[in-house]
């Protein structure tokens, strides 16, 4: 998921007169239990880069919906304006479906060209070649599942563990362990499934 631009700006401008650094960096340690300038933002910029650097990093984690979640809860009074940026996140989620939908296209057309005897020949031809490429993507795609579903279940770990530390002081950390804890079974599900 990627922001345009101008919506990056306005989130990155949000997010900078509603923070400072201490606050901000408590609220990522505390909603999603990651020290923000040991793990994702280098230290010694202006905090309007810190906060770039931060929200492109949860964008490219995928932790962005996460964080616009907590940062509603945390300022009710940016509610209103961070809308437009969660909308802009769900539009580009099905921008992706959309794009899935013409490399499905694109694959089907593929098969029509295989029907072909000229098209047919060279394949048959060149058929150990594609064997070997065919198990080697194979394989790459298993490693690409198996790495994301392996960050997931880091930042899944990092939202129980957190929860768990504040369950005594925060009401609110009972339903992000229980969340935490739902997000982990089914990563869980899903790696057993995929063995």
């Amino acid at each position: 998921m990627s922001l345009p631009g101008t919506l990056l700006e306005t989130l990155v401008g949000l997010i900078k007169n509603a923070f400072n650094r201490d606050s901000l960096s408590q609220l990522v340690r505390f909603k999603l239990g990651a020290d923000m300038y040991k793990e994702w933002v280098p230290a010694g910029n202006t905090f309007n880069t810190d906060v770039f650097n931060l929200v492109t990093t949860l964008e490219r984690e995928g932790l962005l919906a996460t964080f616009l979640h907590h940062l509603c809860t945390a300022r009710l009074d940016l509610q209103a304006q961070l809308e437009e940026v969660r909308s802009a996140l769900d539009k580009t989620s099905s921008t992706a479906n959309d794009n899935a939908t013409v490399i499905t296209d694109n694959v089907a057309g593929v098969a029509q060209q295989m029907a072909l005897p000229p098209v047919r020949a060279i394949i048959l031809q060149s058929r150990d070649v594609l064997t070997r490429l065919t198990s080697r993507i194979s394989l790459l795609c298993s490693y690409k599942a198996l790495h994301d579903q392996l960050h997931q279940a880091k930042m899944s770990f990092r939202g129980l563990d957190n929860s768990a530390k504040q369950m005594a002081s925060d009401p609110m950390a009972v339903s992000d362990f229980g969340q935490s804890v739902m997000a982990m079974e089914t990563i869980t599900n899903k790696m057993e499934s995929a063995l």
